[in-house]
């Protein structure tokens, strides 16, 4: 996958984030159609997000499964072009 496809999908997770609330990373990777081939690569795509913007993802663990949640900033980040805005801007530098 190259950069482009992966800012697609991050976007996409956080797309799916708006109209699904807390959703548990494992039943979260399968939604989407198994969209990495290993579901800990759709987890660590999660904390890329994460680092990347901490205000637009939460994540938490309760009783050994890891919640992915969106923010209030979330919709305004992909309003303006999200993460494959980002990737393309870079590509044209």
């Amino acid at each position: 996958m190259d950069r482009l496809e992966r800012a697609k999908l991050k976007d996409k997770v956080l797309r799916f984030l708006l109209r699904n609330r807390n959703c548990e990373h494992i039943r979260f990777y399968i939604a989407l159609g198994k969209p990495t081939l290993y579901v800990d690569d759709f987890l660590n795509l999660g904390l890329e997000i994460y680092r990347y913007e901490p205000y637009i993802l939460n994540i938490h663990s309760f009783n050994g499964d890891i919640f992915f949640d969106r923010t209030e900033l979330t919709a305004t980040f992909l309003e303006n072009g999200g993460f494959t805005a980002i990737e393309e801007g870079l590509a044209e530098d």
